[in-house]
């Protein structure tokens, strides 16, 4: 075997076994960090739990209201809202604008409502939800965005 092949053999041994040093230490600094946050982890088997405490201040019904939820515009759009109600968002595809919603009187804690252009454009679609006739929040797409939305929560009377 000549100088040059033995050189070569010799350079492939040395790039091979720097690879398998180098995996090694990545192996063992991954254990070393996993066994670290493991052992954070795990409570003291002697170390007091916390306990539950009692709220001092007594928490508040949520407010009875009417909800209702307007878009205002132009055009066609795809409309999501809260529906104090019930526990799933209400889905109403391709509305004509504009569009509102008068929700019966329920217990509301959360309003939202999501309105999205069904076809590009730059017109706006207005959105805004009330809390018994009093505008909570609003929302309008700007420089082209699709979607327009407002949430809000709605604090106990």
């Amino acid at each position: 075997m000549g100088a040059t092949a033995q050189n070569r053999l010799w350079r492939r041994r040395r790039r091979s076994t720097l690879v398998v040093g180098i995996a090694v230490v990545l192996v063992v600094a991954t254990a070393a960090v996993v066994w670290v946050y493991g052992r954070q982890a795990i409570p003291e088997a002697g170390a007091p739990q916390p306990s539950a405490s009692v709220a001092t201040t007594p928490s508040r019904a949520p407010r009875v209201a009417a909800v209702t939820y307007e878009v205002s515009g132009e055009g066609r759009v795809d409309i999501w809202y809260t529906d104090p109600a019930r526990t799933e968002t209400t889905t109403l595809l391709n509305q004509q604008l504009p569009w509102r919603v008068e929700l019966a009187p329920h217990a509301v804690s959360f309003v939202q409502i999501t309105a999205r252009r069904t076809k590009n454009g730059f017109e706006g679609q207005p959105v805004r939800a009330l809390v018994d006739g009093v505008e909570v929040c609003n929302g309008t797409n700007v420089g082209g965005y699709m979607k327009s939305t407002c949430s809000e929560l709605v604090p106990p009377l």
